[in-house]
């Protein structure tokens, strides 16, 4: 009986810590090519671009934890990239509440977050292997890359509802320069862009276009439970063992 209780136990936490699930923003997109090729997440040169997301997007992952994120070759490109592995000294990912809609984004990149909800998610170096965005519908849409996981603020992020802000940040690969997918601003998704590392104000670099995105999330109904939960838990389980003993 106590090997059947810890199964069960250990089964719910494994469960519960690592069921993830994804969602394309956006979603229009999700089966269909975008409209436009954006090479700002991958530039050669620094580049920080900020994207802010309708709530309406983001039904599916409310009071759930965002983990990671990444985006797929532009149906354009006529073979998987990149051709070499490429690396980046700074890759930096952050998420906040957005104070702007999609349609009423600020120029100035401070001016869309809700003040205090700028959390960074993502730091350091990062590298790319060759080939890591796949090639593998000539006609679009294809495949989307691996997940770039969150490896700060214990690498998720709580959404509990509203627009959100992500900003993502890099010192560029200084190798090459390819296309991802990606789709003309609108009321769902929207886009500013800007040359340099940690940029301040958008200077439309990326032509009023959003990045074709998948976000990984773990829900709400999955989400791992506290520490206090699982004590909780293991003493009623005991609690039914030495029951199931004393009424023998």
């Amino acid at each position: 009986m106590k090997r059947i209780v810890f199964l069960a136990l250990v089964g719910l936490v494994a469960t519960s810590a690592h069921a993830q699930s994804l969602t394309t923003v956006p979603s229009a997109n999700a089966a269909v090519e975008g409209s436009a090729g954006l090479n700002t997440m991958i530039r050669s040169e620094a580049r920080t671009l900020q994207t802010v997301i309708s709530a309406s997007e983001l039904t599916s992952m409310l009071n759930g934890q965002i983990t990671g994120l990444t985006f797929r070759l532009d149906g354009s490109e006529v073979a998987t990239r990149p051709d070499l592995a490429i690396n980046f000294a700074n890759y930096d990912i952050y998420l906040g509440q957005a104070a702007t809609t999609p349609s009423t984004l600020s120029n100035t990149f401070a001016s869309n977050y809700i003040p205090g909800t700028k959390t960074q998610l993502r730091g350091g170096a990062l590298s790319l292997a060759a080939g890591y965005f796949p090639r593998t519908n000539p006609a679009g849409p294809n495949d989307f890359a691996a997940i770039i996981g969150f490896n700060l603020s214990g690498g998720n992020y709580s959404y509990t509802g509203g627009d959100l802000v992500i900003e993502l940040t890099h010192t560029g690969n200084s190798a090459t320069d390819f296309g991802l997918d990606a789709q003309a601003n609108s009321a769902q998704v929207a886009a500013v862009a800007s040359q340099g590392y940690n940029a301040l104000t958008n200077t439309g670099v990326n032509a009023s276009v959003a990045p074709v995105m998948r976000l990984q999330f773990t829900p709400a109904a999955t989400a791992a439970p506290e520490p206090g939960t699982l004590v909780l838990l293991g003493l009623g389980a005991l609690g039914l063992v030495v029951r199931r003993r004393r009424t023998a």
